[in-house]
């Protein structure tokens, strides 16, 4: 449906004239009866005015469904990620291409191609500043915004300034965050990274110990429970050597 099109139907849905319509815009009935005969469009400038208006989102005015832009969007991410786990990074660079030429506003599909120029095609450094610049600017998801971040720091190492910033962002995630995680490991050095790997290492056995805690709960057989807590005991004897489990008495 055309832009004209979805503004007349709202506006008769809200019982506004083209006359009030106009004067709240403060442009000439012309300009309104031309956007609803689709001779013209509105002026972006104009989109807030009339979502606020007709009381919608930008993307209602515009005819975008989000529900179908996520699902594609999701596509176009599964068909890429599906060619590089199979090795085929160009193709998954292309189709990722593609998509941001459909959907350039999409930070999960920039993300990813990030992710892949970084892994298959390192020369590109242009591009995959530039993206992460994007990013970095303007996306509001912190899992996509620190991938963005290693990679940028990991393509300029000599900048200060940014490993700075990075080095921030990843201290107001949430603590043992994933994302925190990760990035820590990256940008710490000496003893910081020394602590910080035990702290992955300790996260990593909780969640394991956690997981065999349940495998244990919902095993019946006494003799699979004895066998699930002699592998429990000799996994935290490999990973504390001198039997110092970091665990409190009281």
């Amino acid at each position: 449906m055309h832009i004209g099109s979805n503004i007349q139907k709202l506006r008769r849905e809200r019982d506004i004239t083209q006359e009030q319509l106009a004067e709240y815009l403060n442009i000439s009935v012309s300009a309104i009866s031309q956007w609803e005969n689709g001779k013209t469009s509105p002026d972006l400038s104009q989109l807030p005015l009339l979502a606020y208006l007709f009381e919608v989102s930008a993307d209602v005015i515009l005819g975008i469904n989000i529900d179908t832009k996520a699902s594609q969007v999701d596509a176009i991410y599964n068909a890429a990620d599906d060619e590089a786990i199979a090795g085929h990074y160009n193709r998954a660079i292309e189709i990722l291409r593609c998509g941001l030429a459909e959907f350039p506003t999409s930070y999960k599909l920039m993300g990813a191609l990030v992710e892949k120029l970084f892994i298959g095609q390192r020369s590109e450094i242009d591009e995959i500043s530039a993206l992460c610049h994007k990013i970095l600017s303007k996306c509001t998801d912190n899992e996509i915004k620190a991938s963005a971040f290693t990679i940028a720091c990991r393509c300029n190492p000599q900048d200060e300034n940014l490993t700075a910033v990075a080095l921030q962002f990843a201290k107001s995630l949430p603590a043992y965050n994933s994302a925190q995680n990760e990035m820590l490991t990256f940008l710490y050095t000496g003893d910081e990274l020394v602590a910080q790997l035990r702290e992955n290492i300790m996260a990593t056995v909780c969640r394991v110990s956690s997981n065999l805690h349940a495998l244990i709960e919902e095993t019946c057989d006494d003799d699979e429970v004895l066998l699930i807590c002699e592998k429990s005991i000799r996994l935290y004897e490999i990973m504390y050597e001198d039997s110092d489990y970091g665990i409190t008495s009281f």
